[in-house]
């Protein structure tokens, strides 16, 4: 009987333990990562520079004007002068005391020398750009000037 006491206690044995020890591993599956799709790429059109016309510039055409410049006092009044193409100068003298008789000298030759007696006035219509000086001789710098002539 002792021999089945030992066998009933051994079978106990492994019956109890048996629900212990699994010789079967039991393997829990990872999942498979699945690939994102790419989204498709977003075509932006490239814009298109705005072409604007380019202005005609149509010259303003302008009236020729006469500007004065008055001799008195030995002295030009203004001395030097800005006009326009096409634009004429007055010398006027009035020099009154005492009266005198200037004599007006172009340094490029624009008019032969020109003697304006008081009271009387000489003209000219400068019809290129530049500088140009004039003067009275013997009287010095005060009687010495420069029209300049814009386009």
């Amino acid at each position: 009987m002792k021999l089945k006491i030992v066998m009933l206690a051994a079978l106990f044995f492994v019956v109890l333990f048996a629900g212990c020890i699994d010789e079967k591993e039991t393997v829990v599956p990872t999942p498979t990562p699945q690939p994102t799709p790419t989204p498709a790429a977003t075509v932006i059109p490239t814009p298109e520079p705005t072409v604007l016309p380019t202005p005609t510039v149509t010259p303003v055409s302008r009236e020729p004007k006469t500007q004065i410049v008055w001799i008195k006092t030995f002295a030009f009044t203004p001395r030097n002068p800005t006009i326009h193409v096409g634009d004429t100068i007055k010398w006027i003298n009035d020099q009154e005391r005492p009266k005198i008789d200037y004599k007006l000298v172009s340094e490029e030759g624009l008019w032969e020398n020109h003697t304006i007696m008081y009271g009387n006035r000489f003209e000219y219509t400068f019809n290129r750009s530049g500088n140009y000086t004039y003067y009275c001789p013997g009287y010095g710098s005060a009687m010495r000037g420069t029209v300049t002539v814009l386009e």
